[in-house]
Protein backbone atom coordinates (compact mmCIF):
# COMPACT_ATOMS: atom_id res chain seq x y z
CA UNK A 1 0.00 0.00 0.00
CA UNK A 2 2.55 2.22 0.63
CA UNK A 3 4.00 2.30 -3.38
CA UNK A 4 0.21 3.40 -4.00
CA UNK A 5 0.85 6.38 -1.76
CA UNK A 6 3.68 7.34 -3.29
CA UNK A 7 2.73 6.76 -7.14
CA UNK A 8 -0.99 5.90 -7.06
CA UNK A 9 -0.27 5.35 -11.01
CA UNK A 10 1.68 1.91 -10.10
CA UNK A 11 -0.20 -0.32 -11.74
CA UNK A 12 1.61 -3.50 -10.31
CA UNK A 13 1.13 -1.99 -7.04
CA UNK A 14 -2.76 -2.74 -7.76
CA UNK A 15 -2.26 -6.06 -8.44
CA UNK A 16 0.03 -6.80 -5.52
CA UNK A 17 -2.33 -5.06 -3.19
CA UNK A 18 -5.16 -6.63 -4.36
CA UNK A 19 -3.65 -10.30 -4.31
CA UNK A 20 -2.99 -9.30 -0.60
CA UNK A 21 -6.14 -8.74 0.09
CA UNK A 22 -7.14 -11.88 -1.20
CA UNK A 23 -4.70 -14.42 1.12
CA UNK A 24 -6.71 -13.39 4.58
CA UNK A 25 -10.28 -13.89 1.99
CA UNK A 26 -11.23 -10.69 1.52
CA UNK A 27 -12.20 -10.90 -1.84
CA UNK A 28 -14.11 -7.93 -2.17
CA UNK A 29 -11.52 -5.18 -1.67
CA UNK A 30 -9.14 -7.39 -3.01
CA UNK A 31 -10.91 -6.99 -6.92
CA UNK A 32 -11.30 -3.54 -6.16
CA UNK A 33 -7.70 -2.92 -6.71
CA UNK A 34 -7.50 -5.21 -9.75
CA UNK A 35 -10.61 -3.59 -11.24
CA UNK A 36 -8.83 -0.33 -10.64
CA UNK A 37 -5.69 -1.44 -13.31
CA UNK A 38 -8.29 -3.46 -15.80
CA UNK A 39 -10.86 0.04 -15.75
CA UNK A 40 -7.63 1.79 -17.28
CA UNK A 41 -7.00 -0.84 -19.49
CA UNK A 42 -7.44 -1.23 -23.28
CA UNK A 43 -9.87 -3.75 -21.60
CA UNK A 44 -12.59 -1.71 -19.51
CA UNK A 45 -15.19 -1.58 -22.72
CA UNK A 46 -15.34 -4.94 -23.15
CA UNK A 47 -15.32 -6.13 -19.07
CA UNK A 48 -16.51 -2.79 -17.61
CA UNK A 49 -20.29 -4.08 -16.76
CA UNK A 50 -18.17 -6.70 -14.40
CA UNK A 51 -16.34 -4.02 -13.53
CA UNK A 52 -19.11 -1.93 -11.45
CA UNK A 53 -18.79 -1.65 -7.39
CA UNK A 54 -20.15 0.54 -4.74
CA UNK A 55 -17.69 0.08 -2.15
CA UNK A 56 -16.05 2.61 -0.18
CA UNK A 57 -12.85 1.99 -1.11
CA UNK A 58 -13.55 1.46 -4.47
CA UNK A 59 -15.29 5.52 -4.78
CA UNK A 60 -12.17 6.42 -2.71
CA UNK A 61 -9.84 4.65 -5.30
CA UNK A 62 -11.52 6.52 -8.41
CA UNK A 63 -11.88 9.90 -6.99
CA UNK A 64 -8.60 10.84 -5.55
CA UNK A 65 -6.73 8.91 -8.26
CA UNK A 66 -5.10 11.22 -11.01
CA UNK A 67 -5.22 10.71 -14.67
CA UNK A 68 -3.06 7.39 -14.70
CA UNK A 69 -1.41 5.76 -18.42
CA UNK A 70 -2.81 2.58 -19.73
CA UNK A 71 -0.97 -0.11 -17.89
CA UNK A 72 1.04 -2.40 -20.24
CA UNK A 73 -0.85 -5.53 -22.07
CA UNK A 74 0.70 -8.08 -19.43
CA UNK A 75 -0.15 -6.17 -16.20
CA UNK A 76 -3.85 -5.75 -17.61
CA UNK A 77 -4.25 -9.89 -18.31
CA UNK A 78 -2.65 -10.28 -15.10
CA UNK A 79 -5.42 -8.26 -13.14
CA UNK A 80 -8.43 -9.93 -15.29
CA UNK A 81 -7.06 -12.90 -14.28
CA UNK A 82 -6.50 -11.90 -10.76
CA UNK A 83 -10.12 -10.70 -10.94
CA UNK A 84 -11.11 -14.07 -11.93
CA UNK A 85 -9.92 -15.59 -9.09
CA UNK A 86 -11.32 -13.74 -6.90
CA UNK A 87 -14.54 -14.40 -8.62
CA UNK A 88 -14.21 -17.43 -8.52
CA UNK A 89 -14.27 -17.85 -4.87
CA UNK A 90 -17.10 -15.41 -4.51
CA UNK A 91 -19.31 -18.16 -6.87
CA UNK A 92 -19.74 -16.17 -10.18
CA UNK A 93 -18.97 -18.43 -12.68
CA UNK A 94 -20.30 -15.91 -15.47
CA UNK A 95 -17.59 -13.38 -14.88
CA UNK A 96 -15.17 -15.84 -15.15
CA UNK A 97 -16.10 -16.84 -18.53
CA UNK A 98 -16.28 -13.65 -19.57
CA UNK A 99 -12.92 -12.56 -18.38
CA UNK A 100 -10.90 -15.48 -19.75
CA UNK A 101 -12.99 -14.78 -23.17
CA UNK A 102 -11.78 -11.47 -23.56
CA UNK A 103 -7.94 -12.42 -22.48
CA UNK A 104 -7.84 -15.24 -24.92
CA UNK A 105 -9.21 -13.01 -27.79
CA UNK A 106 -5.77 -11.35 -27.57
CA UNK A 107 -3.59 -13.98 -25.87
CA UNK A 108 -5.21 -17.37 -27.46
CA UNK A 109 -2.10 -19.09 -25.75
CA UNK A 110 -2.71 -17.94 -22.57
CA UNK A 111 -3.22 -21.69 -20.82
CA UNK A 112 -4.42 -20.06 -17.77
CA UNK A 113 -7.43 -18.39 -19.07
CA UNK A 114 -7.79 -21.38 -21.87
CA UNK A 115 -8.09 -23.99 -18.70
CA UNK A 116 -10.49 -21.81 -16.94
CA UNK A 117 -13.04 -21.80 -20.11
CA UNK A 118 -12.80 -25.17 -20.72
CA UNK A 119 -12.98 -26.79 -17.30
CA UNK A 120 -15.71 -25.77 -14.71
CA UNK A 121 -13.47 -27.65 -12.05
CA UNK A 122 -10.45 -25.14 -12.84
CA UNK A 123 -12.22 -22.69 -12.15
CA UNK A 124 -12.92 -23.24 -8.80
CA UNK A 125 -9.22 -24.32 -8.48
CA UNK A 126 -8.31 -21.18 -9.74
CA UNK A 127 -7.96 -19.84 -6.31
CA UNK A 128 -5.11 -22.11 -5.63
CA UNK A 129 -2.80 -20.64 -8.21
CA UNK A 130 -3.50 -16.84 -8.15
CA UNK A 131 -5.20 -15.33 -5.37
Amino acid sequence: MGALKLNPCFMEAHIGAGQALCKPKNYAHGTVFCSFVVKKSSYAREVKYLLKSTSDLDKTLETNQVICAPPKDEVAVAAMLELASAFSVLGDLSSIEKLSEVVLKTHPENEKARKIREDPRERLKLTRYLC
